[in-house]
């Protein structure tokens, strides 16, 4: 009977498990691919510790380390129980072989765990001993973190690194706020690094796979920081040793590999039918002004929905368009009262891209995040200071027989 093949996956976005895409039906057929396993050891890239942890949670819960997501997607739960003896086992192959791990008795799933296995394996009746990442250590160190772990292998353990082939959000982002034209320079530098992932694990190549930073071409742009790529060097490492009869365990991570590339090449193309689409309004200039209204209106309806301060506000909006021109006399007044509650809500829509942002990066507590989200608190305040200072001193002034 052969091995359990270790699997590196590419795990997206958390809206990978709801909308339609060639990556969502790649992760759906991933339970497939492989023979059911009695259990599985997952690291994920959004689980980052200071050395080896070892979770022996026996229920873990659902962590939703994102922002700005559909609804339904905070309301998923993922029930696949852990397994404390098999966390176990696996601490002490760690510490055998020197590398010092810790346990936490209790961590949920992060979205690199569970929107993966809601997909590859959505009865949830298969136990998950989660295993963190050091973010400070390279790609050998994760390497044999896999290779330590390989013999579970052959007691029916699935090993599963969960990750990114290429994980370069600024350069997502910036092209979506350039009105989501493809970047030929970025999907030629995406091409190069993906291929050559894909070559030197055909090649078997251990020792350029684990010097990737100085011998792949554009690391940097690829992977700006490298915790995405570290579950790859675990599941290389897991493969075990090769050899003989071992083909399909080698292989394993070359063939889920294309997952990345799948992933990748769905992020392009889908910016260039964007881009392609919106030709028929014109040149840039006026393209660039669609697409702003149309981001513009779609933000409003967010706003509009889910945020009750903006609600509120937009509501104190309407009547103070009459309260404004009953109380002033001239048109700057009136300009000045009705500009003083659109500063407002401005200033209350840039708070919550803030709050937005932060909450992307983690919903843990971090001091530079808070501080973040209390300076955009500070911001509203300041404003509706401001918006209510004008509206009192033109009512005083209306009171007094001289509007402004």
């Amino acid at each position: 009977m052969s091995a359990m093949p270790s699997l590196f996956v590419s795990h997206g976005g958390p809206n990978v498990v709801v909308e339609p895409s060639e990556a969502h039906d790649y992760l759906k057929s991933i339970g497939g691919l492989v023979p059911r396993p009695k259990a599985i050891v997952l690291v994920s890239a959004h689980f980052e510790t200071d050395g080896p942890v070892v979770v022996t949670d026996p229920a873990p819960g659902m962590i939703y380390d994102f922002g700005g997501f559909p609804d339904e997607l905070y309301e998923m739960v993922y029930p696949a129980p852990g397994e404390p003896e098999l966390a176990m086992r696996v601490a002490h192959l760690l510490a055998d072989a020197g590398l010092n791990p810790r346990i936490a008795p209790k961590r949920g799933y992060d979205h690199g765990a569970w929107n993966t296995m809601i997909l590859a394996f959505p009865a949830a009746d298969i136990p998950i001993v989660q295993l963190s990442i050091d973010p400070r250590r390279d790609a050998a160190y994760h390497f044999s973190l896999g290779r330590t772990l390989a013999p579970l292998r052959e007691e029916d353990i699935l090993l599963v690194g969960s990750g990114h082939i290429t994980h370069n959000l600024r350069a997502v982002f910036g092209a979506m706020r350039g009105g989501l034209a493809n970047d030929p320079v970025m999907t030629q530098k995406v091409s190069a690094f993906t291929d050559w992932f894909a070559e030197k694990f055909a090649a078997d190549d251990t020792k350029a796979i684990l010097d990737w930073t100085k011998q792949a071409p554009y690391p940097a742009e690829n992977h700006p920081t490298d915790e995405h790529l570290m579950p790859l060097f675990f599941a290389y490492g897991a493969a075990g040793e090769g050899g003989e009869g071992d083909s399909g365990a080698r292989l394993a991570p070359v063939r889920l590999l294309r997952l990345g590339f799948v992933a990748v090449h769905l992020t392009v193309t889908r910016l260039r039918i964007h881009a392609a689409n919106s030709k028929r309004f014109g040149g840039g200039g006026m393209r660039r002004l669609w697409l702003a209204w149309l981001n513009s209106v779609r933000a409003f309806r967010h706003l509009i929905a889910h945020e009750p301060a903006f609600r509120q506000e937009v509501a104190v909006l309407v009547p103070a368009l009459p309260v404004a021109w009953a109380i002033t006399q001239s048109m700057v007044g009136f300009l000045l009262l009705i500009g003083a509650l659109l500063f407002l809500i401005t200033v209350e829509a840039l708070n919550t891209s803030v709050e937005k942002a932060c909450d992307a990066l983690t919903r843990e507590f971090n001091p530079d995040i808070q501080l973040a989200k209390d300076c955009g608190s500070l911001a509203v305040l300041v404003a509706m200071l401001i918006a209510g200072g004008g509206w009192i001193f033109a009512a005083f002034r209306f009171f007094q027989g001289a509007p402004i």
